[in-house]
């Protein structure tokens, strides 16, 4: 583990709402290896940062207990880079990757609406699908599809994005418990704002799939955030419907404890 920060202000901010304290030197490392631009890591969550990145000046830390999309918001809020993304702490980032799709960023030129989406692998295989590109759509998934959006539309997963664009837009809603299905909402907010959005067939990181602490990220799915989605964008009206933007302090809306997790703490 080295420390990356120079005098100069991060070109990326990585925000990481995080549960996973054993992981995050972890994460960290491998960040450090995908990337030889200045960047910060800003990890938000309910256990204390551990001793040994205490030290580490490019890390930022805030203690909260609330769902993964509050932490995500309180995290973009002290992001200081001119580009921005996103990350949990059950992966790690490949080598060399993040430095390949910014460089497609900024071979786009200056549209702060131009993002660039990338892959990654999950579990301990190689699926199939995770190659084609018509995986990391909109429309391949049911839980966040929508008969109304084009086919060719992406998720934001992975999505490295200006963070102007990121904040007129107001990040991720905190009506999503978790950010995966809240970054789906991000990118047909920004599709429907005319963001410029390209696909590279890069793989930035490798997470796990299917851990013992997964469940309330399931019930959030089934029983909040797929519903939720279903709700805004299965409307055949919901381009008139939908805002854009929302307020980028939407996160104080949402508990400060994320009841279907840490009630079990």
């Amino acid at each position: 583990m080295e420390n990356t920060k120079t005098s100069e202000k991060p070109e990326i901010s990585i925000l990481l709402p995080a549960i996973r304290v054993n992981e995050w030197v972890r994460v960290y490392d491998s960040l450090s290896q995908a990337t030889k631009r200045n960047f910060e890591l800003i990890i938000v969550g309910p256990f204390a940062l551990p001793e040994n990145l205490q030290k580490v000046t490019n890390i930022k830390y805030c203690k909260d207990f609330g769902c993964p999309t509050r932490a995500s918001s309180i995290a973009s809020l002290m992001a200081e880079g001119e580009l921005i993304s996103w990350f949990t702490d059950d992966g790690t980032y490949n080598a060399g990757s993040l430095d390949l799709v910014i460089d497609e960023l900024r071979e786009m030129g200056e549209d702060e609406k131009n993002i660039v989406t990338s892959k990654y692998g999950e579990g301990n295989h190689n699926d199939p699908a995770h190659a084609s590109d018509e995986y990391w759509t909109l429309n391949y998934h049911p839980a966040i599809s929508s008969p109304f959006a084009p086919d060719h539309w992406i998720t934001f997963n992975t999505a490295i994005m200006y963070r102007s664009y990121y904040e007129k837009l107001g990040g991720v809603d905190c009506e999503f418990e978790h950010v995966a299905i809240a970054d789906a909402d991000l990118a047909y907010r920004a599709y429907q704002d005319g963001a410029n959005v390209k696909m590279v067939n890069v793989k930035t990181y490798h997470c796990a799939h299917g851990q013992p602490d997964h469940q309330p990220i399931a019930e959030c799915h089934v029983k909040n955030d797929e519903p939720l989605i279903h709700s805004k964008y299965r409307d055949p009206n919901w381009r008139d419907n939908v805002k854009i933007s929302i307020d980028i302090n939407n996160w104080k809306k949402a508990s400060s404890v994320w009841e279907r997790r840490f009630k079990r703490l």
